[in-house]
């Protein structure tokens, strides 16, 4: 039966025995003319909340045969403030083990800076750039984010619990901010015109791996095996991690020298308020955050949503994904940068925002799990036509020593949303598991006109770049 992890039975005499030997009262229970004493089968659940113990009690209360079904609470009511309690001291034994690492790293490489000014000072002296002194530096954070990483996919493997998970994700996240880096990189080595194609090449390699990742995890997960059936996509990563942080030291070079002459280096909440009272880039990042919100909501509640509508499980959801990645990656590499560059970057983001609103809008009305696949794969050309675009528009009208700040900040944008959209559509799932869907189309649509406003102050801006004088 489902939730019977061992089941023993009693029989009356052995009952009697049993209770002869721990009650003290042998002599007189040899007095009764009978056994008063029921045959009993003793019950071990696989699970101990007290939702699913009584759900399993009332199944077995109701087979032939059976007079009581009685659930023993006191052990699960302790058990269960057991693990609060055990629970509670991860929480806070995580927070500060964070917080100290945080605050020795900040300390570590300010001190290994120290340690090396007089030796910066001589190369400097003797001519050595400043892509020369970086790279050691560079290196080491390579390396700190290599082994971080592996550390944290690795551990994840063995979480006890969902907070331990959540905290060795964060140390994880805190380590993965790279996105805005390779984005600047591109935007430095690449002209204007050429930047939405790369960009979306980007975005095919990314998509790439959301083909390949989950593909794989639904494939090597073995969920009849418990939380150790999941272990091997989690060492997978860290293998896959690793490979990429060799690749990056063994082939990534500077892509432009430190401009010397750009004094002014503003702090990043200057920066914060001048990107987002910028006329193009305030409206593309408000763009980022709206349909981040929305996607990823829609994705976190996505698995609950298939498992209730159509009984999915690991696999299932596994290739759904695939297929989503399938089209966005053929999308960002065949696709994209035509279009862009034919009917202009604004408008094809405002007709990606389009797409994305209509799909997500039908998928409470899906009758099946292949039109989901085909919804979901829509919505995700969608934004591949589009999320190329706001990159290369930040691009284009960034100050050229900022790129990298810039694209950090709508990256951070993103990263909001990711935190907030899951959040909410978690919240309105339970009143309806349909309603995260609705959420995210009504929150997508202001995104179509703010692309489409945006599409126009970057126009103003060429043109006013383009009657400026040449230096």
């Amino acid at each position: 039966m489902p939730g019977v992890a061992d089941a023993q039975y009693v029989s009356r005499e052995q009952a009697l025995e049993e209770f002869q030997q721990q009650s003290g009262l042998g002599e007189a229970l040899r007095e009764l003319p009978d056994n008063p004493l029921p045959g009993v089968v003793v019950v071990t659940p696989t699970e101990v909340d007290k939702p699913a113990l009584e759900a399993l009690r009332q199944r077995l209360a109701e087979l032939p045969r059976v007079d009581v079904a009685q659930l023993d609470l006191v052990w699960v009511e302790r058990l269960a403030a057991i693990l609060k309690l055990g629970d509670r001291f991860v929480f806070g034994l995580a927070v500060l083990l964070i917080s100290a690492l945080l605050l020795v790293i900040g300390n570590t490489i300010r001190l290994h800076i120290e340690n090396r000014r007089i030796e910066i000072e001589v190369i400097k002296l003797v001519g050595g750039t400043d892509s020369y002194v970086r790279r050691p530096f560079l290196y080491m954070g390579a390396l700190y984010g290599l082994g971080a990483g592996v550390l944290a996919w690795g551990i994840l493997a063995f979480a006890p619990n969902a907070w331990a998970a959540f905290f060795i994700r964060l140390l994880g996240g805190l380590f993965s901010g790279n996105g805005s880096i390779i984005q600047g990189y591109i935007a430095d080595v690449t002209p204007p015109e050429r930047r939405t194609r790369q960009m979306s090449w980007m975005s095919a390699a990314w998509n790439v791996g959301l083909i390949v990742g989950p593909g794989l995890g639904g494939i090597f997960a073995k969920p009849s095996l418990g939380h150790v059936g999941f272990q091997l996509p989690l060492f997978i990563s860290a293998g896959l991690f690793m490979t990429s942080s060799f690749l990056i030291l063994l082939f990534i070079r500077e892509s432009r020298q430190r401009d010397e002459s750009n004094t002014f280096r503003p702090n990043r909440w200057a920066a914060t308020g001048e990107a987002a009272r910028h006329p193009v880039i305030g409206r593309l990042m408000l763009v980022t955050f709206l349909v981040g919100f929305a996607f990823t909501g829609i994705e976190a509640i996505f698995g609950l949503w298939t498992e209730a509508r159509f009984g999915w499980g690991p696999r299932q959801i596994g290739w759904a994904f695939m297929f989503v990645g399938v089209a966005s990656a053929v999308t960002q590499l065949f696709i994209t940068a035509p279009l862009s560059e034919k009917f202009g970057q604004a408008t094809m983001l405002a007709i990606g925002m389009a797409i994305t609103v209509v799909c997500i809008g039908l998928q409470p009305f899906s009758p099946m799990g292949t039109t989901t696949i085909i919804l979901m794969s829509l919505s995700a050309i969608g934004q591949s036509v589009a999320w190329p675009n706001v990159s290369a528009l930040i691009s284009e009208t960034a100050d050229p020593h900022r790129q990298g700040q810039i694209l950090g900040l709508n990256n951070a944008m993103g990263a909001l949303a990711r935190v907030v959209g899951p959040q909410c559509a978690g919240a309105t799932f339970p009143l309806s598991i349909h309603a995260p869907f609705v959420q995210g189309a009504i929150m997508v649509v202001p995104a179509i006109f703010l692309a489409i406003s945006a599409g126009r102050r970057a126009r103003i801006w060429r043109e006013a770049q383009a009657a400026q004088p040449p230096p």
